[in-house]
């Protein structure tokens, strides 16, 4: 592990396992490559208890540590990432080209609106 968390972070961790899918160990997931540091990468399926969860936190960049696991990740049912941050770094980008545009704003919406972003975050274009 790179980086120290405090037991909040694994907190959250717990807290979320109803909606976990997978998790893997890795030295790289979108945005981030560690080197040969290898961290746990959890991916969680989207439900509206898990968004109230997410909603938890003031904004995506509160999502780091050490209270909070790092850069979440949005993925398409096919697998592929399509809203990605890097907090630590006040980074975030989406693939607009993968999904349609009505879909896309409704997502960011939602997501804006259960409080993941704040009205100031803007996407790396």
């Amino acid at each position: 592990e790179q980086l120290t968390f405090h037991p909040s972070a694994f907190q959250v961790a717990e807290r979320l396992k109803p909606w976990l899918c997978h998790e893997r160990r890795t030295n790289r997931w979108p945005g981030t490559k560690l080197g040969e540091t290898l961290a746990w990468v959890r991916c969680y399926q989207i439900t509206s208890q898990s968004m109230a969860f997410l909603q938890q936190v003031s904004g995506l960049f509160q999502w780091k540590s050490p209270h909070f696991p790092e850069d979440l990740v949005f993925y398409l049912e096919d697998g592929q990432p399509w809203l990605v941050s890097i907090t630590h770094e006040g980074r975030w980008w989406f693939d607009r080209n993968r999904m349609d545009a009505p879909l896309a704003q409704s997502f960011l919406k939602r997501l804006r609106r259960h409080g993941v972003f704040d009205n100031s975050s803007s996407p790396i274009e």
